[in-house]
């Protein structure tokens, strides 16, 4: 299992250019329309290049978050567990 650190909690217009890509390749796989407005958390995996957003807004528990990147092999770093519980609100 590899440990995920969070880049940080963005609205899709202020995506840095580099991890853009990421969120379009998530939005697609989702069939989602993006108007701009999500809110997008952006991990990764740590000591590579390999990223993984999240949209808020399906994002009902931390525990939605923990069993997919568990599909990953991967799993939240305790400050990202921490930063990710206070952006759900739990």
């Amino acid at each position: 299992m590899h440990p995920v650190d969070l880049v940080g909690i963005f609205g899709v217009d202020a995506v840095p250019p580099e991890l853009r890509g990421f969120v379009y390749f998530q939005a697609n796989l989702e069939d989602r329309v993006l108007t701009g407005k999500e809110q997008v958390a952006i991990l990764v995996v740590r000591n590579t290049e390999s990223h993984i957003t999240a949209f808020m807004d399906k994002l009902e528990s931390i525990k939605d978050l923990e069993v997919r990147l568990e599909t990953q092999q991967a799993f939240l770093s305790e400050d990202a567990r921490a930063a990710m519980l206070r952006a759900i609100g739990q």
